[in-house]
């Protein structure tokens, strides 16, 4: 159990101070945790209050707690409920948990924190409405009844706001505003508007003009809040949620005097270095859209989507863009913490899970999900010359080779040795699909070859002879299942030959024949790519070692689906 130092100093006061804290199910026993620790589970808080580092005051049974505070709910997937009127009663005693089997050790890598105001966004447009048009759809379009910028603005009960950020973003909504007593006012977040309001062709879940959030799926990302009725006003932001969102619904069950919006970014606080710009627009735009996804997705843990009921920390995902993230910024402590959640949701065989922290979802030990486990921390070091990470892991890493050794299979009468790990995933959502197993058996291969480079740093000489042996034998394997008498690949996607011509999988008399393949592939396909996810985070740089430059810029600059 991880735990994390924060300065009060400036918080205290001459005579008597009173420390609380607000506990909601979070990480450990909200939804995202799909129940491996229980659901519904009690809430522990253990802290300590050090001063001139002595420790002055530590949780017992001294301490109280309370259900009847303001805040009725904090969810990351459901968002957050404040009641503004109610305020911590009925104090109630404690129990203290003793012996409970863990260690506790220091927070490591980069806190989460509101970001820079730099990053903030302010409305760009604000559209009010209260009712819609029939257009032949079956949810209509919203009849505009008024539209302004970043002003004050009054809300009144029937009506809604949508508010543009301007930006897809990760946070959530700062307010300020103004309203009687017990009115709640409703933030509903969403990425998209609705089109036109046709269900079926479009999957549009209201109005068109309206906030779409067909694709948050069972989370309800909405944040409710009630007035206590302030004379001066009220301020409010989140602290037990995030939402990815660009636009906001905004209703009130009475009339709301709205004064200033924010959205506030929140992730873990890394330093961002990497720049780039070019004379195409469309490219820069891209890079931005790069950017503002990395910030959205290293929220404590890298993961696949801020918005949704997933937001989980899905291995393949992370190996695939360790490295561009290395590029961006000053990620390695940040990867660093999160192989510590891999060493600690790994399987006592060895097997790496596809999702670490581990949350009782999927399974464990998938071809380029798991293989994560080494390719993050090779990726860490490779691009900062820091040997940590390979000395943190290389037992863990070592670990999984040794249940890869274990995997093997039968096809056709022949038993296959090197196999590599499950096939759960393959190539996945690739357009042009790709036999799972030779993913498998290509990513092992990867691995082994890693492992002989992580060895050699390490100046581990019999580990590094090991896995040169190692990476030949499935070499040797896969020519016997994958390549004919002439040298030609029997997978012939574009990522069959990704894969083989980029890991050294074919004899050097048929790279070039393999190479033209490959080609054609692509300008057959008009140019367009027909990779997954494993094909698709290789594509250009292979192209480019290969020595297809053009072929990369093309595909790069595609318009076409």
């Amino acid at each position: 159990v991880t735990c994390q130092t924060m300065d009060i100093a400036s918080l205290l006061r001459k005579g008597e101070n009173e420390i609380c804290a607000q506990l909601s199910y979070g990480w450990w026993a909200g939804e995202i945790s799909r129940g491996v620790y229980g659901r519904h589970t009690p809430l522990a808080l253990k802290a300590e209050v050090v001063i001139n580092g002595q420790c002055v005051a530590r949780t017992d049974d001294t301490w109280q707690c309370s259900y009847g505070g303001p805040l009725l709910l904090g969810e990351i997937y459901d968002g957050e409920v404040y009641d503004a009127r109610r305020t911590p009663s009925e104090w109630e005693g404690v129990s203290v948990l003793r012996g409970m089997p863990m260690t506790v050790i220091p927070f490591e890598g980069p806190e989460v924190r509101i970001r820079d105001k730099a990053l903030w966004r302010r409305p760009q447009r604000v559209t009010i409405y209260s009712e819609t048009v029939k257009t032949g759809t079956e949810y209509g379009m919203i009849k505009v009844d008024r539209s302004l910028k970043d002003r004050p603005f009054t809300l009144k009960k029937g009506e809604t706001a949508v508010i543009d950020m301007g930006q897809n973003m990760v946070g959530w909504v700062y307010f300020e505003a103004k309203a009687e007593r017990g009115t709640e006012i409703t933030f509903r977040h969403g990425e998209m508007l609705n089109d036109n309001g046709d269900r079926r062709g479009r999957l549009d879940d209201g109005p068109g003009g309206s906030v779409w959030t067909y694709n948050l799926r069972e989370a309800d990302g909405t944040l409710r809040y009630t007035f206590r009725g302030d004379r001066g006003g009220e301020s409010y932001r989140p602290r037990h949620t995030f939402m990815g969102f660009r636009y906001v619904s905004v209703t009130a069950t009475e009339e709301v005097r709205i004064d200033r919006i924010v959205g506030q970014v929140v992730g873990s606080e890394i330093e961002e270095w990497g720049e780039f710009a070019c004379s195409d627009p469309s490219i820069n735009q891209l890079y931005r859209n790069i950017w503002w996804g990395q910030r959205g997705n290293f929220l404590s843990v890298p993961t696949d989507c801020p918005q949704r009921d997933e937001r989980l920390e899905w291995t393949g995902d992370t190996q695939i863009f360790a490295r561009t993230a290395l590029y961006n910024s000053d990620a390695k402590d940040f990867y660093r913490k999160w192989m510590r959640d891999m060493r600690n949701t790994q399987r006592e065989d060895g097997a790496y899970p596809d999702i670490a922290p581990w949350s009782n979802f999927w399974g464990f030990g998938t071809a380029a999900w798991g293989d994560a486990g080494v390719i993050v921390p090779w990726n860490v070091y490779d691009m900062t010359g820091d040997k940590t990470i390979l000395e943190e892991n290389y037992e863990s890493m070592t670990g999984w080779m040794k249940w890869l050794a274990t995997q093997q299979e039968t096809e056709n009468g022949k038993t296959y040795t090197h196999i590599g790990a499950g096939t759960a995933t393959g190539d996945w959502l690739a357009y042009d699909e790709l036999d799972k197993r030779y993913v498998s058996v290509a990513y092992y291969a990867y691995v082994a070859q890693l492992m002989d480079s992580v060895a050699r740093v390490l100046d581990k000489t019999d580990d590094m002879m090991h896995y040169r042996q190692l990476y030949s034998d499935i070499k040797k394997e896969f020519q016997q299942r994958y390549v004919d008498a002439d040298g030609n690949l029997n997978r012939t996607t574009q990522t069959a030959y990704l894969l083989a011509l980029r890991l050294g999988l074919l004899e050097e008399a048929h790279r070039q024949k393999a190479c033209n393949a490959l080609r054609e592939k692509i300008e057959q396909n008009g140019y367009r790519l027909s990779t997954g996810f494993v094909g698709t985070g290789m594509l250009n740089t292979t192209l480019s070692i290969l020595g297809m430059d053009d072929l990369a810029y093309a595909l790069l600059l595609q318009r076409e689906n």
